[in-house]
């Protein structure tokens, strides 16, 4: 009974412990799933930006290198829809750069114009405003950007509620929201910071998530708990199946030991009674034989008969005799051992754990030493199931709140001792001295030969068995044993 709570217990604990594990796992994964498409897309969302600053820089640079036009915006601003406004200042017109008279020798080439510089001009960033200047050899272009009016590109990620992006620009330590928020801010919050390479929009793009519950995947989470819980129900139920089959057949082995030991005390008694008949026989045929040989009448046939008496009668005898001799030395058929008394108890009282809950005994083992003993141990324990057994019956007859079972496991200088101790009806006084007899009992459908066996093997193996009254009510059996020194052998 101790050994399967402690079982429950054990299967309990590894099952919480498994499922545990397999849910950080699942929500580990879960988290990396949501970290890496979150990553991908705040990439994305960089590249685009990025792309974005850069055609503004091509732009400007392009209208730096063309003759100033009025109408110039125009198709820019219809493509463009954040650019509003372009302005175009021309320059006064650079000499070009002659290398004298001599034939062949033409202007620089186009490709000695230097590269226009483009810086950030003026900027009103919290509401998305700013200007960017390029200084050309023809013209100077200002270009007003308000990034509320630009175009999402088709590859920019589209909204989702699984992953709702929000981004933000930042230029020193202003911030433009492109894109706001949709969740709160307090719940799990994944965020990407990146700075857009270029000189005249050194932007840091800020891309923000918000996980919540709900990303949480509670049906796998469901999932693996319930398939821990059946594995442990399972792994609990087969173990309970199989202490029970060990328990039946350790009790099976029990009860034809104790059929066994019956059976031997019924043939020694059997043999004990009949010997003496087998004997008067033998001698009266014997008798008979001498006497019929100074008789007239058909000696032949009356000699013939007296024979065959005579062989019968010592072939019984010789049964008899081998049966008696085999059941007077049962301790050469089984070697010793050594063996731990406590561990016999706790056994038995496990494998009567259904009899002591169906009669809700209150039991308690003290073993506070370990006890080692030198026994055989089929013998041991039938002796101490038969002790227990008689225990219950006799605590079957009191009311429940009164049944306690109490076994000491102690020993003294060479003998281990095994005390058991119930609150039943106790022995009767005039019974007690003669509670070793064999077929002596008080039940009507008991053979009176428990305690006689029990005592007959205690006595074979070298130990006693006595008992006694416990006071103010119940029986005390104590069984000694010789104690078995480590190392010691049969």
């Amino acid at each position: 009974m101790q050994t399967r709570d402690t079982t429950v217990r054990w299967a309990a604990a590894v099952g919480v412990v498994l499922a545990l594990v397999g849910s950080a796992w699942l929500v580990h994964t879960e988290w990396t799933r949501l970290r890496n498409a979150f990553d991908t897309q705040a990439r994305i969302v960089h590249r685009l930006l990025s792309q974005q600053m850069g055609q503004h820089e091509a732009v400007l640079s392009t209208l730096t290198l063309l003759p100033p036009a009025p109408d110039v915006a125009v198709p820019l601003t219809a493509v463009y829809p954040h650019i509003r406004q372009v302005q175009v200042v021309a320059r006064e017109q650079v000499p070009t750069t002659h290398t004298g008279d001599a034939p062949g020798l033409a202007a620089a080439p186009p490709s000695s114009v230097p590269a226009p510089q483009v810086t950030l001009a003026s900027a009103n960033w919290a509401s998305g405003h700013y200007s960017l200047t390029a200084v050309g050899p023809h013209s100077t272009v200002n270009m007003d950007i308000d990034l509320t009016q630009w175009v999402r590109p088709p590859e920019w990620p589209e909204p989702s509620t699984e992953l709702p992006l929000a981004v933000d620009l930042v230029l020193g330590q202003q911030v433009f929201v492109l894109q706001p928020p949709n969740r709160p801010s307090w719940e799990w919050q994944l965020e990407a910071t990146k700075s857009i390479a270029s000189v005249s929009q050194p932007f840091g793009v800020i891309t923000r998530t918000h996980l919540t519950w709900a990303h949480v995947p509670w049906v796998r989470l469901g999932a693996w708990w319930l398939a821990v819980a059946v594995a442990v129900w399972g792994g609990v139920a087969w173990q309970r199946q199989r202490t029970d089959r060990q328990r039946a057949q350790a009790l099976l082995k029990l009860d034809q030991v104790s059929r066994l030991g019956t059976l031997a005390e019924v043939g020694a008694g059997v043999a004990h009674e009949i010997n003496q008949p087998l004997t008067a026989i033998l001698a009266n045929a014997q008798a008979a034989r001498r006497a019929l040989k100074d008789s007239p009448p058909d000696i032949a046939l009356l000699r013939q008969a007296v024979d065959q008496t005579v062989q019968q009668a010592k072939r019984a005898a010789d049964v008899v005799t081998r049966l008696r001799r085999l059941l007077e030395r049962p301790g050469e058929r089984q070697p010793m051992r050594r063996i731990a008394l406590g561990e016999v108890a706790t056994h038995v009282l496990d494998l009567l754990g259904p009899s002591l809950q169906r009669l809700q005994v209150s039991v308690q083992v003290n073993a506070p030493v370990p006890v080692h003993v030198l026994a055989d141990p089929v013998a041991l324990e039938q002796i101490v199931h038969n002790l227990v057994q008689n225990a219950l019956q006799a605590l079957e007859q009191v009311p429940t709140s009164e049944r306690q079972l109490v076994l000491t496991v102690a020993h003294t200088p060479n003998r281990g001792v095994l005390t058991v101790v119930d609150t039943g009806t106790g022995i009767a006084p005039d019974l007690l001295p003669r509670l070793f007899e064999p077929f002596l009992t008080t039940r009507p459908d008991g053979l009176g030969l428990g305690l006689s066996l029990c005592e007959t093997l205690a006595s074979h193996m070298g130990g006693s068995l006595r008992a006694d009254h416990h006071a103010p009510r119940g029986a005390q059996f104590e069984l000694q044993l010789p104690l078995s020194q480590p190392g010691a052998r049969a």
